[in-house]
């Protein structure tokens, strides 16, 4: 995708922002999510939104197990 494209699919952030940015995917079903150790996995529409949070937070010490 470019920068210059005329209406891109998703929003390009170019600086610092505290903005909260979800997920989204033009995948039916699921979402696909980069982890910090570099893997992408794909997660599903169906999954606990408790999980999810944790995913997501930082230092929450929330136990999330295998994925």
């Amino acid at each position: 995708m470019r920068e210059n494209q005329p209406n891109p699919p998703v929003p390009i952030v170019t600086g610092i922002t505290y903005a909260a940015i979800t997920s989204r995917s033009r995948h039916t079903g699921i979402v696909h999510a980069l982890l910090l150790d570099g893997s992408v996995r794909s997660f599903s529409e169906n999954m606990n939104g408790n999980v999810w949070r944790a995913l997501g937070s930082r230092s929450g010490g929330e136990f999330v197990g295998e994925l």
